[in-house]
């Protein structure tokens, strides 16, 4: 298995803002191209620097989603039955950030749980979210897009969610670029 494909990284800080989903808004998309054809097998893993302008926490919904051609979402089932879910999910309360040194693994963090991490406003700090294994085709030109939200990516009536609204307060910012080396790492198989 190839380790990743490697792309530029900015050689300038900045930052993308992410109002929470408690305001009505509250989406950061990026989108990378293939130029030939790749298959991603495994874990993926979105390394963020992230920040809040009040609070002491933030909830993060990432979604790996897949795009034809023509820029249109293309929709997979579901490991759990569901229609339409994007390629691949993951998630992550940012006070519970601490990993487990020992059981991660570059391409899955293993969150210790042990050690709470309360944000206070405008700290940057890095996280490191686990997206769950899958299994796409990217045919050259088309896209993945990154999506990371402050509520769960679709919503279903079946699903219970333990997530407050209380959590996500002020203004979400990620931040790229020089020291923060927010970046999605893939597992490439060709």
């Amino acid at each position: 298995m190839e380790v990743a494909k490697r792309w530029r990284p900015a050689e300038e800080s900045s930052g993308v803002t992410q109002l929470p989903e408690i305001q009505g808004c509250g989406r950061a998309t990026f989108t990378i191209t293939f130029d030939e054809d790749t298959e991603l097998t495994g874990n993926m893993k979105l390394k963020l620097w992230v920040s809040t302008t009040e609070g002491t926490d933030m909830d993060l919904f990432v979604g790996i989603e897949k795009l034809n051609a023509q820029g249109e979402v293309v929709h997979f089932h579901g490991k759990a039955g569901f229609a339409e879910t994007p390629v691949a999910l993951g998630w992550l309360r940012v006070s519970e950030r601490a990993l487990d040194e020992e059981r991660s693994t570059p391409w899955q963090p293993w969150l210790s749980h042990s050690d709470p991490q309360p944000l206070t406003p405008d700290e940057i700090v890095p996280v490191e979210v686990e997206i769950l294994p899958s299994s796409t085709l990217f045919r050259a030109g088309e896209s993945l897009r990154v999506v990371v939200q402050g509520q769960d990516l679709f919503e279903h009536p079946s699903l219970a969610h333990d997530h407050s609204d209380d959590v996500n307060l002020g203004t979400h910012s990620i931040h790229t670029g020089a020291q923060y080396d927010s970046h999605l790492l893939v597992p490439v198989v060709r």
